[in-house]
C-alpha cells in the first residue's frame, strides 16, 4: 500500500498530511501536492504532517527528498513558500539536519519538527 495524502486549507496555512508506509516516491508525491496546493490556494505557509508515515527512511532519501523539494519549488512556484514546517516522528528526523539545510540554502525556509504544536508556533500562528 502506498502513501495517503490529504490537504486541509486552514485560515493561515496549508496542512498536508501524509500517512501509510514510506516507499520510494512517497516524498515526491507529497512535495507535488504541496506545490499544487500553494499555487491553487495562494497560501505561503505550509505544514507537512508526516507523523503517521511508517517505516525507515533511507539516508539517501533524507538528502534526495529536500533536494527534490527545492527543485520543484524553484521550477513551479519560486518565491511562493514563505515558511514550510515538516513534522515527523523522532525516529525519522535526520539528527544532522541535512535536509533542513538543503531546503533553506535552496530558498525554501524550512524547519523540521517532531512536535506539531511547535511547528504551528514556528509558522507564526
Amino acid at each position: 500500500m502506498g502513501i495517503g495524502i490529504s490537504v486541509e486549507i486552514k485560515e493561515d496555512y496549508i496542512c498536508v498530511r501524509s500517512s501509510g508506509r514510506f516507499s520510494p516516491g512517497a516524498y515526491e508525491q507529497t512535495v507535488r501536492t504541496v506545490v499544487d496546493a500553494v499555487l491553487i490556494y495562494d497560501q505561503p505557509r505550509v505544514l507537512i504532517d508526516a507523523t503517521q508515515v511508517l517505516g525507515t527512511i533511507p539516508n539517501s532519501d533524507l538528502i534526495r527528498g529536500p533536494a527534490y523539494l527545492v527543485a520543484e519549488v524553484q521550477n513551479r512556484a519560486p518565491g511562493r513558500i514563505e515558511k514550510l514546517a515538516f513534522v515527523c516522528d523522532e525516529s525519522q528526523a535526520d539528527p544532522e539536519g541535512r535536509g533542513e539545510y538543503i531546503a533553506n540554502v535552496g530558498g525554501v525556509p524550512t524547519h523540521v519538527f517532531t512536535d506539531l504544536a511547535d511547528a504551528i508556533m514556528w509558522l507564526g500562528l
